[in-house]
């Protein structure tokens, strides 16, 4: 076994340095938190959803008590802290990106009805950090100690309006997204959006209502029907929709994601002209 300072990473930009005296059972460790979702660093979480599994470079080795001095060395030199994905300086220093950084999520979290995607839009926090402070996850329990106030008014706010998702006929109430994206094996990111309405679906599952009604009607195959004075026209093809009516590809986009009613007079609908956004 080796011991000394190693880098896990994706390309050169998504660089995480460690430390360890036992390099390579250490990076096995990391790739079995990656991989159920119980990494403490939501950084690498993030590359691992996109990506899949890392790389490992043993960058030295080292005596023992020379590992917290290197480890700060190699983590300044390949700027990883600042520009990578560590989340502190190295050596035995805790969590330090700085707190400011994390208050503005806390204070639309508590003080707004916004969803986790716009509060991201508005903050520049990504939807993963805020899906883990909303849930009040371990990495993120310091923040109780920095901002208390805040903190008691998200452990006590109110409840967020029902959400209920459908596979197979089968509906679920999401009590606890966490829960519901471990037990499913769903990216929080992933959830979000689908909760937002972002995106269609999620491994089968689809947004709806406690009847099971769809909130968010997915195309069957890519295939979507528009109406317009009483003419169905039935669409494979955005692009070509878009372009054999002169439409705004990025306005008829939004209308199949029901974030948009119509365009110029086309509206969303189902095989039998019923339209899905009234």
């Amino acid at each position: 076994m080796t011991c000394g300072i190693y880098k896990i990473f994706w390309d050169n930009t998504n660089v995480y340095v460690g430390k360890s005296q036992h390099i390579e059972e250490r990076y096995k460790k990391h790739l079995y938190m990656l991989e159920t979702n119980r990494h403490h660093n939501y950084l690498m979480l993030i590359n691992y959803s996109r990506y899949g599994f890392p790389k490992l470079e043993i960058l030295e080795e080292c005596s023992r008590e020379e590992l917290n001095t290197r480890e700060i060395w190699w983590i300044n030199k390949l700027d990883s802290y600042n520009n990578g994905l560590n989340l502190t300086m190295g050596g035995e220093g805790s969590y330090t990106k700085e707190p400011g950084y994390y208050k503005n999520v806390l204070e639309y979290l508590t003080k707004t009805t916004l969803t986790h995607p716009q509060i991201a839009k508005i903050t520049g926090v990504s939807t993963n950090i805020i899906d883990l402070i909303s849930c009040r996850h371990c990495s993120y329990m310091w923040l109780e100690d920095k901002f208390p106030e805040l903190w008691c008014e998200l452990l006590h706010r109110k409840k967020d309006k029902d959400v209920y998702l459908i596979k197979d006929g089968y509906i679920k109430k999401i009590t606890s997204r966490v829960e519901f994206q471990n037990t499913y094996n769903i990216s929080s990111s992933h959830l979000s959006r689908l909760i937002s309405k972002e995106i269609n679906s999620v491994k089968g599952w689809h947004l709806c209502d406690k009847e099971g009604n769809f909130l968010y009607v997915p195309p069957i195959k890519n295939t979507f029907y528009f109406i317009k004075e009483g003419s169905i026209e039935k669409v494979t093809k955005l692009a070509d929709f878009a372009d054999k009516y002169k439409l705004d590809r990025s306005g008829l986009t939004k209308v199949t994601k029901c974030k948009l009613k119509s365009i110029k007079g086309w509206k969303l609908c189902n095989i039998d002209g019923e339209l899905l956004n009234p």
